[in-house]
């Protein structure tokens, strides 16, 4: 069982992972198994929604994560910027 609450349907596992079978385990067990509050992706799901995590977001860019969670923060009239 994955330990990620959004393992069955992210969609880097969907449709990036099944491409890419030699990193697909390595990702797994470091991300969705173990360390599923370290992925990038995790994190802008747990903050934003899950449908608003980008498709193309890696698990291991927690720069750009970082990016979408700051715009995404309230100014001080209450709007998004």
């Amino acid at each position: 069982m994955y330990e990620c609450e959004f393992y069955d349907y992210c969609q880097f596992v969907l449709q990036v992972m099944p491409l890419k079978p030699h990193m697909s385990k390595l990702v797994q067990h470091l991300y969705c198994r173990i360390n599923h509050e370290k992925c990038a992706r995790y994190k802008v799901g747990m903050i934003l929604g899950p449908k608003e995590v980008p498709n193309n977001l890696s698990p291991s860019d927690n720069y750009l994560a970082n990016l979408l969670l700051e715009r995404a923060k309230p100014t001080a009239n209450g709007c998004c910027m």
